[in-house]
């Protein structure tokens, strides 16, 4: 069992010290500091911008500094993608149905608390409505390159050549903890635990995808396929 462990983490593109500790650092900017920065001075320079275009420009910065960061890395991985593309397309095949098998899962668990609406997904529908263009831009184009690069590749990639339970539950518990943590600030509620919970099938299928892929483009693919699914309900 060791073995085959080692055999299949072995096949996931490898970060450089460089590039991890680069992107270790811009991960907390991007967490912390740019969903603060971003409409605090868009806000004080364009007073009348609407928050879905200043969603647009916090993943547009976050994008051309990880394509900065991770380039060589990025490369890597796409060299994976195109030397397997079968292999690429049967995972992410697998990894939704997986998905959805999981969201079915949670849906149930969370049915028996009688859990409140997501705020963090209120959010994003009501900025769709006056800003429909942006968001789609941020959520399919922008946002699954920034995330999955973050979230798996440096997280999930470094943590899971060590333990690979670490590895799907830290990344999971920081990709969950990013979407919420300023609604806890603003106004924390127990739901706000329970809402964690939401983001648990995406994490773990995200996580399968690119474990079983090898590249870190098939989970980009499929965020932006779970993103694009989410907002044709809106």
């Amino acid at each position: 069992m060791t073995d085959i462990t080692k055999r299949k983490t072995l096949t996931l593109p490898r970060m450089s010290r460089k590039e991890l500790t680069a992107g270790l650092i811009f991960l907390a900017v991007y967490i912390f500091a740019l969903p603060v920065l971003v409409p605090l001075i868009g806000k004080s320079v364009f007073p009348k911008a609407e928050s879905a275009s200043l969603t647009a420009v916090y993943y547009l910065i976050s994008f051309i500094a990880v394509l900065v960061i991770f380039k060589r890395y990025l490369l890597l991985n796409f060299r994976r993608l195109t030397r397997a593309p079968s292999r690429v397309f049967f995972t992410l095949v697998l990894s939704i149905a997986a998905y959805f098998v999981f969201t079915l899962a949670v849906s149930l668990f969370v049915s028996m608390f009688n859990g409140s609406v997501n705020p963090n997904d209120a959010g994003i529908a009501e900025e769709a409505v006056t800003g429909r263009r942006a968001i789609l831009a941020s959520a399919i184009l922008l946002g699954p390159l920034v995330e999955e690069t973050l979230f798996r590749g440096a997280i999930f990639g470094t943590l899971v050549k060590k333990n690979r339970f670490l590895a799907y539950a830290v990344s999971y518990l920081v990709f969950a903890s990013y979407h919420l943590w300023q609604y806890a600030l603003a106004d924390f509620s127990p739901a706000l635990l329970l809402n964690l919970l939401d983001y648990l099938p995406a994490s773990l299928a995200l996580g399968i995808c690119f474990e079983k892929s090898g590249t870190v483009w098939a989970p980009m693919f499929l965020h932006a396929a779970i993103n694009a699914a989410a907002l044709l309900t809106v």
